[in-house]
């Protein structure tokens, strides 16, 4: 879902969301190959459909990810869409995790 340019193929998105039918839609980690995190998380909120972003900002672990996730948990207040912090987060981990970003959603897979 992202161009040539690193940015969010906003056109794409249209298409998938009508496909969608109504249904909320996370945009996955294809968002951590965008040029400009920041300018795509900016994007993204402007489509209601899109209610979560997944991402460890290209990190194999979201735990390398602090400052970044932070960041954009900051920018998403106010926005309808939600940070969602995945890869690498461990049952350990995630308490300090979330203290530190103030990410309120979190996703697990393998590392469980």
């Amino acid at each position: 879902m992202l161009n040539a340019n690193g940015e969010v193929d906003e056109e794409g998105l249209k298409r998938v969301i009508d496909a969608a039918d109504g249904k909320q839609i996370t945009f996955h980690r294809a968002f951590d190959e965008a040029r400009d995190v920041f300018a795509a998380f900016e994007v993204l909120s402007r489509f209601d459909a899109v209610t979560n972003v997944l991402t460890s900002d290209g990190k194999p672990s979201a735990l390398e990810a602090e400052p970044i996730i932070a960041r954009l948990v900051e920018q998403s207040k106010g926005a309808r869409c939600t940070v969602l912090a995945g890869a690498g987060l461990t049952v350990d981990a995630v308490q300090g995790f979330v203290a530190s970003t103030k990410v309120s959603a979190v996703h697990f897979g393998s590392g469980l």
